[in-house]
């Protein structure tokens, strides 16, 4: 059975980090959009770059989770970004430089220092808003996201001519880690 996009973006809950606490999210599987802040745009990214609507406000990434609330509430507002691939393109975006995860290098996790890592979470909470909702198979439904909305920080799955050239640049910065 397949599922429609009305029918998926039916019934998201609003997350708003500059007035919410993640403690009111949902601790279930599920599914959510990021999108950007009226008034806010997405650094680096050039007049080019096409971003569908939701609730009028611009789409830039959408995702899957286990757990909802431990994925947005930490791994993206407030984790390092060892935990988040969403956070190391938005870091790499806002020209911070990747450091390894740990003491000892694996050459797989990365983050940002400190201080990157602190100003990344100001900034995700000052210029994005999170929809979401609980649902029963996340991965088929970010597939559909994916396809359907085009999300320019999705990489994976994500092979629209649309936005291609960002899509490039934003691996080309993503690639530029530590020796």
């Amino acid at each position: 059975m397949q599922i429609s996009l009305s029918e998926i973006l039916e019934g998201l809950l609003e997350f708003a980090p500059q007035v919410n606490s993640p403690s009111e999210i949902l601790s279930a599987a599920g599914n959510y959009i990021v999108v950007l802040n009226d008034g806010c745009s997405l650094p680096a990214a050039g007049d080019d770059v096409v971003m569908e609507r939701y609730k009028g406000r611009r789409v830039i990434y959408t995702g899957s989770s286990t757990n909802l609330k431990n994925r947005i509430g930490h791994d993206h507002l407030k984790g390092h970004s060892s935990f988040s691939t969403f956070r190391i393109s938005l870091g790499c975006l806002l020209g911070f430089k990747q450091l390894h995860r740990d003491r000892i290098p694996d050459h797989k996790h990365y983050r940002f220092s400190s201080e990157d890592e602190a100003a990344l979470s100001i900034w995700i909470r000052s210029n994005l808003l999170f929809y979401y909702k609980e649902t029963s198979s996340p991965k088929d439904i970010e597939t559909a996201l994916i396809e359907s909305l085009n999300p320019p920080m999705n990489l994976d799955g994500n092979e629209a001519p649309i936005n291609s050239e960002f899509r490039a640049m934003l691996k080309k910065l993503r690639s530029e880690k530590p020796v």
